[in-house]
Formats: structure tokens, C-alpha cells, sequence
């Protein structure tokens, strides 16, 4: 039995900790399959930042929510309380950061229906292998909502027999468990079995929350097959403290601006995967998922708390075929997949109601062609949305399709310096339940963009470099944008004409010693309106800057310390596209001690 001592000081849920960016090669295709199908990583030649278990360990993190707040490539933001439904902003989103960030688990989308973020906390931190950061528009190969950037939560499958129990404990009592059961067979096939259960009261008054959870993922491989079947089960009580005013906050930013709100969910998810190596150069693989959610609760609107009940309800399967194709001078690698994927989402209250449907069908095709020192891709992808929506008995549909289309250039000048430069395409459907709330119920259109971007990698066994510059220019853009003069705060979800992100990111590590490294992180984004009512104002809830610099220390074999300094910019008020409320920057520390 494994016991933790650890404590913190209080975190903002702003927060970054730079670890080393890798270039991932490109999955290599041979005579046999590697061990494991699940491992998937991202197949990109862009550098991608990369947490492992081992950093876990060190940082001795709870969640999944609380390894991801140690990227400076990303911003997260607290939405009820708790980690699990954390928004996570990429690239200079803001309200719409969750619709705008596309969450994987295994190479498969992680997403809802509606525009709830998915629960980072679905997977319990013991199954996690590696979490991989890509700060680039990939929509290409993962379609919808693959914007700002990715996201690829990676599991693990045991290779020996594992018997583990963990106990945990912190401030607001807060105490965990978790505990692991599985094991690998000479004839290929393998299981494991996790069981958690965590509870907090966190910071803010009526903001107690408790969760359990189960998985078990079991697995089998060849040198020729591999499959997976995962099931997963989570159950969550949590208490809404409600958003606070600025004069709330400066009088006590831990009390509760009600004590009806509560929401109770309950999340169910299977995945599979199956990999197959057809010829000596080429395999087919498929996989997919099916979710079901279930929730009630209660909700204060205008002072008055009323009820709710929602259902979730998502099947996705994505078949695809890859190979090599070798020339005289050069190698063709290509990819080619469809996508199927059907969302529900059923919603009702004491004052609203809503039952919407939506199909999702895609077809995409990659190519790279690496020679020497240099890659260049390209690829297209095809994509439609049939939409039924039933809003307070209001029955509407809509048919909405776009075509994007990428092309890169990679560039090896050493093996510590490599360079790129890319335009990609990239899009999002509307959400189900976004489609109900909009101004005389007339359906929104699709979000299509193009991202320009260049980047400088320099990479030692000491210190990594990123330096990153681009701009995202998107059209349609969805956001939801309050009614003026309105009392009641209600608004729609509206189509912005023209929006742009200008940005540059800097991202260096430093390994001072063998357990010692130093890491400082810097963003700036400028989000605008380009045209339309709002030209010329800043994107809401967009902190223009973010700067970290932290430090993580290993010492004594087992004992382990880090500490890391944020701030985070000025940014305008959430949904304040008339630009009014500047909010003030802020400057928060996080630091850890555990063994």
C-alpha cells in the first residue's frame, strides 16, 4: 500500500509548467504491429508537448485536470467548481474554448453533445501512459472542433502483473482512492481494472463533490492483430457555489452566492479498437465509442431555483486504411478514413425543453511525403451535419457541409534544430443545443477557418526551445452573445462574420541536473473582431498574455518539490463583446511537496 503526503498552497486554475517538446516520427508500418494498438500516438512531424508518468509521479497529480494545468500551451478555466468540467482554451479562445479544443483519448474524440465540457477526470490518473499537446489546427484528421489545438489523453495496458492501492489526501478535505488490478498473458491477451473514489469540499462554500468510477479495459495482440474493448462508468454529486460579482469577490471570494444549485451525473463510456495488417506495408484499422450520460439537478435562474434533467446519448466509429507506396526517389505514405458519428442531447426544466439530434459523416485523406531532411504534407477532408432540433415544441432542421484542405512543409536542419511552416483548414458544426437557443430560430451555420503558422524547434539533451508564431482567421465563428439592455442576462448563439488571432508562444526547458530542470513559458494572443457590430474590439475572456516560470526538484531518492509562478493578462469580462469590463491581470503560486 502506497501512502501520499502532499500539500499545497491554494491554486488559481490558471496554470502552466513547460515540459520537453518531441518530434513523434511518423507511425512506422512493418512486418509486424508494435505491442500495444492503445499507445496511439498523434501521427504528426509538428512538435508536440508531451507530460509522461513519470512526471505524474513527480508532481504526484490526482487528475488528469491537474497534469494538464502544467502546459503553457494551453489556459484552463474552472466552470462549476470542480477540475473535471474545466474548460481548455488553445490558440485564443475564450467563451467557446471547450467547442474549440478537440480532447482525445486514444486518438478518439472525447466529446459531448452540447456544449458541456467533456470530464477530463472520466480516466483515473493510474491508466494514464502519456498526455500529448498538439497547439495546432488538425482537422483534417480529427475533423470537428480540432481548432485551437489537440489534445490526446494516451492509456496503458499492463505488461506485468499489477496490484496497486493509492491513498490520498490534501486541503478542503479532500481524500482519494484508487486502487488496480491487472495483468498480461504469454498468449496475448491482457486486463486491467480500476476502481476510484474521491471527495472534496473545495475551496468555495457549498462546493462539495464526490466521485466514483470504474474501468476496465481488456486487450489482445499479435504480431498481426490488436484490439481493445474499454468500459468505463463515473458517477458525480457536486454542489454550484454560482458565479460572483466583482464587489463578491473583493468582500469573500470562497462564499456561495446560493445554496440550492446541485448537479448529479452519471457517465458511461465503451471504446474499441481493432488493427489489422493487411499487407507487408499497409493496415486497416477501426475504432469507435458510445456514450451515455445522465443528469438532474437544480439551477437558480433570476433568484428563482428551478429543476433540470438532461440526457446524453453519442455513438462515433471511424474506419481507416495507411500504407507506404515507395518510388524511386521518394515514399508515399498515405491515409484515407471516414467518420460516422450520431449525438442526442435531451433537456428539460420547469422552464425550457429541448430534444435535438444530430448525424455527422466525413470522409479525409492525408499524404506525406518525407525525403532527407524535409517533409511535406497535404490532405483534404469532406464533412456534412444533418441537424433535428425540438425547441419548446418548435421543430426545425438543417443540412450544413464544408471542405477543408491543409498543406505543410517540415524542415530537419539538424538533429537540434528543425523548422516548419503550414496553412491549415479547419471547421466546427454547431453543437445540438446550440442550435435551439439562436435569434428567430433560424439555424446556425458551420465555423470554417484557416490557420498560417511557422515554428522553430531547437532540442538538446538539456534545453528545448519552442518559438511559434500564426494567425487563425475564422468565419462564422460561434459565440453566444447576450441580449442588450437585458435584464434577464439571456441571449443567443450568433454567427460572427470575421474574427482573427494573432499570437507567439515561447516555450523553453532547461535541465539544470539529472532531477532538477527549469521551465518558462510565455503566450501573447491579440483577439479581434474584424468586422461586423464588434469590429475592431478584443474577443472576450481572452487573457492577452501569460507568463510561467517554475521548477521541479527530485531529491533524498523519493522526495519531490516544485513550484511555479503564473500570470495571467488583462482580458475583457466573459461575453463583454462591447468591450466595457476590462478585468485586471493577476499573478498566482503554485507549490508542491510530496514523497
Amino acid at each position: 500500500m502506497k501512502y501520499r503526503i502532499f500539500a499545497i498552497l491554494p491554486i488559481a486554475f490558471f496554470s502552466s509548467h513547460l515540459f520537453a517538446y518531441i518530434q513523434i516520427p511518423d507511425v512506422a508500418i512493418h512486418s509486424r504491429l508494435p505491442t500495444s494498438q492503445k499507445n496511439k500516438r498523434l501521427t504528426t512531424s509538428l512538435p508536440i508537448q508531451v507530460i509522461t508518468q513519470k512526471q505524474a509521479d513527480i508532481l504526484h497529480a490526482n487528475t488528469v485536470s491537474e497534469l494538464l494545468q502544467q502546459s503553457t500551451s494551453l489556459v484552463m478555466q474552472e466552470t462549476d467548481g470542480s477540475q473535471a468540467h474545466a474548460t481548455i482554451s488553445m490558440r485564443g479562445f475564450g467563451d467557446n474554448a471547450a467547442e474549440n479544443t478537440l480532447i482525445l483519448i486514444n486518438g478518439q474524440p472525447l466529446t459531448n453533445p452540447d456544449i458541456s465540457a467533456p470530464d477530463l477526470n472520466l480516466l483515473p490518473i493510474s491508466t494514464i501512459s502519456r498526455i500529448e499537446i498538439l497547439q495546432n489546427s488538425q482537422s483534417i484528421l480529427y475533423g470537428d472542433q480540432a481548432v485551437g489545438g489537440v489534445i490526446n489523453i494516451i492509456t496503458k495496458s499492463p505488461t506485468d502483473p499489477v496490484k496497486k492501492v493509492n491513498l490520498s489526501g490534501g486541503s478542503f478535505a479532500t481524500r482519494q482512492a484508487q486502487g488496480e488490478l491487472g495483468d498480461a498473458f504469454k498468449n496475448g491477451l491482457g486486463y486491467d481494472l480500476n476502481l476510484g473514489h474521491f471527495a472534496s469540499n473545495h475551496y468555495r462554500a457549498h462546493n462539495f463533490e464526490q466521485k466514483n468510477h470504474a474501468m476496465l479495459d481488456l486487450n489482445y495482440h499479435n504480431d498481426s492483430t490488436q484490439s481493445y474493448l474499454d468500459f468505463e462508468n463515473i458517477n458525480q454529486h457536486l454542489q454550484l457555489p454560482g458565479a460572483l460579482t466583482r464587489t463578491q469577490l473583493n468582500q469573500d471570494r470562497e462564499q456561495a452566492k446560493n445554496h440550492n444549485d446541485e448537479s448529479n451525473f452519471n457517465n458511461a463510456l465503451s471504446m474499441f479498437g481493432f488493427n489489422q495488417l493487411i499487407a507487408k506495408n499497409w493496415q486497416f484499422k477501426t475504432e469507435g465509442s458510445a456514450m451515455t450520460g445522465k443528469g438532474d439537478g437544480v439551477m437558480t435562474l433570476s433568484h428563482v431555483p428551478y429543476s433540470f434533467d438532461n440526457r446524453r446519448q453519442s455513438f462515433f466509429v471511424r474506419p481507416e486504411l495507411s500504407g507506404s507506396l515507395r518510388f524511386s526517389q521518394f515514399k508515399l505514405e498515405p491515409t484515407f478514413g471516414t467518420e460516422f458519428k450520431n449525438s442526442q442531447y435531451r433537456y428539460k426544466s420547469t422552464v425550457y425543453g429541448s430534444k435535438d439530434t444530430q448525424n455527422q459523416i466525413a470522409a479525409f485523406s492525408e499524404f506525406k511525403i518525407p525525403y532527407q531532411k524535409a517533409e511535406l504534407n497535404a490532405g483534404i477532408r469532406a464533412a456534412k451535419a444533418i441537424d433535428k432540433i425540438e425547441s419548446n415544441n418548435i421543430r426545425t432542421s438543417n443540412d450544413d457541409h464544408v471542405i477543408i484542405s491543409s498543406i505543410g512543409f517540415t524542415y530537419h536542419f539538424t538533429k537540434t534544430w528543425q523548422a516548419y511552416v503550414r496553412r491549415a483548414g479547419n471547421y466546427r458544426f454547431p453543437k445540438v443545443d446550440e442550435n435551439s437557443n439562436t435569434q428567430n430560430n433560424q439555424p446556425l451555420k458551420p465555423q470554417t477557418g484557416i490557420s498560417y503558422e511557422t515554428g522553430l524547434l531547437w532540442q538538446t539533451k538539456k534545453i528545448s526551445t519552442l518559438v511559434a508564431l500564426y494567425q487563425l482567421d475564422l468565419r462564422n465563428e460561434i459565440l453566444y452573445v447576450p441580449l442588450i439592455n437585458s435584464a434577464s442576462g439571456f441571449g443567443f448563439n450568433q454567427n460572427l462574420s470575421h474574427t482573427r488571432r494573432r499570437g507567439i508562444s515561447l516555450n523553453t526547458s532547461y535541465k539544470i541536473m539529472k532531477d532538477w530542470q527549469l521551465n518558462l513559458g510565455y503566450q501573447y494572443v491579440h483577439p479581434k473582431f474584424m468586422t461586423g457590430s464588434y469590429e475592431g474590439n478584443d474577443i472576450p475572456n481572452v487573457p492577452k498574455q501569460t507568463l510561467t516560470l517554475g521548477t521541479t526538484i527530485r531529491f533524498l531518492r523519493q522526495w519531490d518539490f516544485f513550484i511555479n509562478g503564473d500570470y495571467i493578462g488583462k482580458r475583457y469580462a466573459n461575453n463583454d463583446v462591447k468591450n466595457i469590463q476590462l478585468l485586471g491581470g493577476y499573478t498566482t503560486l503554485n507549490t508542491g511537496l510530496g514523497c
